[in-house]
C-alpha cells in the first residue's frame, strides 16, 4: 500500500478504472478472483483521494434492492468512515448522507449495521466534524413508536 501511496498521481486513473469497471459489472474476470471492498478499504487508508470516482458506484450499492449488496456496501463505507482519525472529505459526503440514510433501511440488519459503525465513529472521537451530523440522523432512530415495537422514522 505504500507504494500506491507515494505513486497515488501516477495510479490513481488505471484504478479507478479497474474499479470501476469490477463494480459495474463490466469485467466479471475480475470481480470473480478480487473482493473489491477489500481492494477501496485497502487503498482509502493509504490514498482515499484515488476513490472519489468510485463514490456514486459505492452510493448504487447501498441503494441496490438486492440486500446482500447493500449489506456488503453498509460494511465497508461504515468500516472506512469508523477508521480511527477517518476524515470524511468532501467527496466523500454524498456517500456519507446516503449512509446515515440506511439508519431508516426497510431491513432491521442493514439498520443495526450502520447503527454499529455510527456508534463505533462518536466513540472513537466525539469531536469529530460529523458528529452534530450523526447525532442528528441517530436521534430520531432510536425511539421506539408506542405499542408497535418498530423503529420509528
Amino acid at each position: 500500500m505504500n507504494v500506491i501511496e507515494q505513486c497515488s498521481k501516477k495510479l490513481e486513473a488505471g484504478i479507478k478504472q479497474i474499479l470501476i469497471s469490477v463494480m459495474s459489472g463490466d469485467n466479471q474476470l475480475i470481480k470473480s478472483e478480487i473482493d473489491y471492498h477489500e481492494v477501496i478499504y485497502g487503498i482509502y487508508h493509504c490514498a482515499p483521494q484515488i476513490l472519489s470516482g468510485v463514490v456514486p458506484y459505492l452510493t448504487g450499492e447501498l441503494l441496490a434492492d438486492q440486500l446482500d449488496t447493500r449489506l456488503k456496501a453498509v460494511r465497508l463505507v461504515g468500516s472506512l468512515f469508523a477508521l480511527p482519525g477517518a476524515n470524511i472529505c468532501e467527496a466523500f459526503q454524498p456517500i456519507f448522507l446516503e449512509f446515515l440514510k440506511r439508519l431508516t433501511d426497510r431491513v432491521v440488519d442493514v439498520r443495526m449495521f450502520v447503527f454499529e459503525h455510527v456508534k463505533i465513529c462518536l466513540l472513537s472521537d466525539p469531536s469529530r466534524p460529523e458528529a452534530p451530523q450523526i447525532i442528528y440522523s441517530v436521534r430520531p432512530c432510536t425511539k421506539l413508536d408506542q405499542g408497535k415495537g418498530k423503529i420509528s422514522d
